[in-house]
């Protein structure tokens, strides 16, 4: 998609008075600390990562990957710290894999705003629950989202941005809304589906079958919490690749893991499951 569409549509998102950002420092980004309980039904593992968006760049940090984001650029860059190197991709994908990131994205935007709320983190939230199929898995899934959390409209611009490229460059057209603010936690429950397509291929007896062996299947859960969000003028060097890591070859474009806006972490973090899979993976980032 065209960068001026990107500018227009966070400009849109500007001329909403949905935020104020009277308030912040000029260039502010926000920092986000979360964990991250998975859960597959045979094992449970439980990860830190922190989230960082300033302007139209995102970058989350794990004990093993960084994942930057650049909507400038067009560009995915996945650091490997441990052996000094990354991998590049363009972003957003050309087809099939636009299509599947455009897929959560829209997945993602039948949250409905309900009466519920938590204290998270020190900020009050308001809970907005979703479900559906994705064509191979069926979710449900509860975020609750804070207009009061520090950043909250330095989040939802860079997810509107990004959001934008992605369905252009999927050329579909969004069916919902991304819910104004920032998810301060996330509770995704997931169970694999047949898609339409084999299942229209498949014989009766083999179909019933796999319809057994699924339902016999626990299902995957992931809970993401935010401990600790805060807002800061960040170093210009943050979203840069350090001078010493080597640039190594991306040996397939589906190893990005492809986050549905509204996840409190990254959109393309390797923390989540892939897209064809899951809506969502964590809170923030995409991610």
């Amino acid at each position: 998609m065209r960068k001026t569409t990107v500018l227009l549509a966070a400009c849109a998102i500007a001329n909403a008075g949905c935020f104020s950002a009277a308030t912040l420092p000029a260039n502010a980004g926000v920092v986000i600390d979360e964990t991250q309980q998975v859960n597959n039904g045979r094992m449970s593992r439980e990860t830190k990562q922190t989230v960082i968006i300033q302007g139209n760049k995102q970058k989350m940090v794990t004990d093993q990957v960084t994942t930057i984001i650049d909507l400038d650029k067009g560009k995915i860059y996945r650091l490997f710290p441990s052996r000094k190197s990354y991998m590049e991709m363009e972003f957003p994908p050309p087809p099939p894999m636009a299509t599947m990131m455009a897929s959560t994205i829209t997945s993602s935007m039948n949250l409905k705003k309900t009466s519920a709320k938590q204290d998270i983190a020190g900020y009050k939230c308001t809970n907005y629950d979703g479900g559906g199929d994705t064509g191979r898995a069926q979710y449900t899934i509860t975020q609750c989202v804070s207009k009061d959390a520090p950043g909250a409209e330095i989040f939802t611009t860079f997810e509107k941005a990004m959001e934008a490229k992605v369905t252009a460059a999927a050329k579909t057209t969004p069916t919902g809304e991304i819910p104004e603010g920032l998810p301060l936690s996330m509770d995704l429950t997931m169970k694999p589906s047949i898609p339409a397509a084999a299942r229209a291929k498949m014989p009766a007896d083999r179909l019933k079958e796999m319809e057994a062996r699924m339902a016999k299947r626990p299902p995957m859960t992931n809970k993401t919490v935010v401990s600790k969000v805060e807002t800061k003028t960040l170093p210009d060097d943050t979203f840069e690749i350090p001078k010493d890591f080597t640039k190594q070859a991306n040996p397939m474009m589906g190893g990005i893991h492809m986050m549905a806006p509204g996840a409190v972490s990254a959109k393309a973090s390797g923390a989540a499951a892939p897209a064809s899979a899951a809506p969502a993976a964590s809170t923030g980032a995409s991610h």
